[in-house]
């Protein structure tokens, strides 16, 4: 069994689609993702509308989560500056994130 794992997009849908036509050279038999799939990139909502066509599983990465639970992700004490950072990266993405919808309905 060829088993393809993609990770890391955040919302790059060039990207995605030059994975998409390069899986197409090879023969896999299944292709899972690994998160990280919005946050930063323009286009997450159509990253993730191609991801659910294709009907590939995975699993949520830690820039998903942060945008996904964001609320509550606010109300947590933050302990360390890096996780700080974190927040202060994508913080203007999870609006974006949120407002473009279907983020995490892959089901």
């Amino acid at each position: 069994m060829r088993l393809a794992v993609i990770s890391d997009i955040h919302g790059n849908l060039t990207a995605l689609e030059a994975v998409i036509a390069d899986l197409k050279t090879v023969e896999v038999d299944l292709v899972a993702h690994g998160g990280d799939l919005v946050a930063n990139g323009a286009r997450p909502a159509q990253v993730i509308d191609i991801i659910r066509e294709l009907g590939w599983p995975g699993v949520c990465g830690n820039t998903d989560e942060m945008l996904w639970r964001a609320r509550a992700s606010s109300r947590t004490r933050i302990e360390s500056s890096f996780e700080r950072w974190l927040i202060t990266l994508f913080a203007p993405a999870a609006g974006r994130g949120r407002e473009a919808g279907r983020l995490f309905r892959l089901r």
